[in-house]
């Protein structure tokens, strides 16, 4: 968030230094005025030591869920993860109301942390390798984050899609190598790739954001499996 906030800034300021370069050719009476939409809330991410992208979100039972793609940013090749420390924090709601988020609530998730230098590299640090399925769970009338739900195994996983009704969501997506779930009966479902088949690992190269992948590239098998969410 920090780094997209930089690069937003930079590409500020050198659109407003283009726009004085070229002022006279910019229309001075076209414009029609602005405002900021009104909310009742929101939520965010807010600890440096975790990356979560959501990129769906559904509603179900008075709950929305955001899934997408979450990463513990610890690196197990320089450092080694505390096992008593969450990574992952969200906090919310913040209010129009309450803007410092002064009566805002924390909730906290472990994430499992993988090494940087498999993968292909993500221009922000860090590599695709790292990344699990993520889905946050927040209340949709207060706006306080309820639990946060995440699914991975070695290599990247990517969400692309979700659905939620009464007390199960459906997530979709792509895996490059294995996807671990814990499930509501306590077991745990482990697909393997088949692109790597049971105990591979998979390729570098094919360890990348599947929305940036060349047409002809393999981006690994999609995979499609309810999860039980937890009361």
């Amino acid at each position: 968030m920090k780094l997209s906030t930089a690069v937003f800034h930079v590409f500020l300021a050198d659109f407003l230094l283009t726009t004085v370069v070229l002022s006279d050719e910019i229309p001075t009476d076209t414009f029609k005025g602005c405002s900021t939409p009104s909310f009742e809330w929101a939520t965010y991410d807010n600890q440096a030591t975790a990356s979560f992208k959501p990129k769906r979100g559904a509603y179900a039972n008075g709950y929305v869920f955001a899934a997408g793609m979450v990463r513990s940013n610890i690196d197990t090749d320089k450092t080694t993860p505390d096992p008593n420390k969450q990574e992952l924090s969200l906090i919310g709601p913040f209010t129009e109301s309450d803007a410092t988020g002064t009566n805002a609530v924390t909730k906290k998730a472990k994430l499992q942390s993988y090494s940087a230098s498999a993968g292909a590299k993500e221009n922000i640090g860090g590599s695709w390798h790292q990344y699990d399925i993520g889905v946050a769970k927040i209340d949709a009338n207060t706006g306080e984050p309820k639990d946060f739900f995440s699914w991975g195994g070695d290599s990247l996983e990517e969400t692309a899609g979700l659905a939620a009704s009464g007390d199960s969501i459906v997530v979709s997506g792509h895996f490059t190598g294995k996807l671990s779930a814990l499930l509501a009966d306590g077991n745990t479902k482990v697909i393997w790739n088949s692109n790597v088949g049971e105990g591979g690992v998979a390729l570098d190269e094919d360890q990348f954001n599947p929305n940036e992948k060349k047409s002809h590239a393999d981006s690994g098998k999609q995979y499609k499996k309810e999860f039980i969410t937890p009361k």
